[in-house]
């Protein structure tokens, strides 16, 4: 498995920005256990195609 850093150095600059938010926004609601979800989060979801809004996420929620 790769390390953090090699995968940190894979990433593009606007990943690096979504996961830095992600992670603010994850340790700011559970500040003793978001790392292991960090974690998890980090590993499930390595890559993707484009950011959405909350609004968005709302929205397809909603739909279902």
């Amino acid at each position: 498995m790769a390390t953090q850093g090699i995968l940190r150095s894979r990433r593009s600059a606007a990943q690096l920005h979504a996961l830095v938010g992600v992670e603010r926004e994850i340790r700011s609601y559970d500040h003793a256990g978001g790392r292991k979800y960090l974690r998890d989060f980090r590993d499930a979801y390595q890559s993707y195609e484009e950011t959405v809004t909350p609004e968005q996420v709302r929205a397809e929620i909603v739909g279902f």
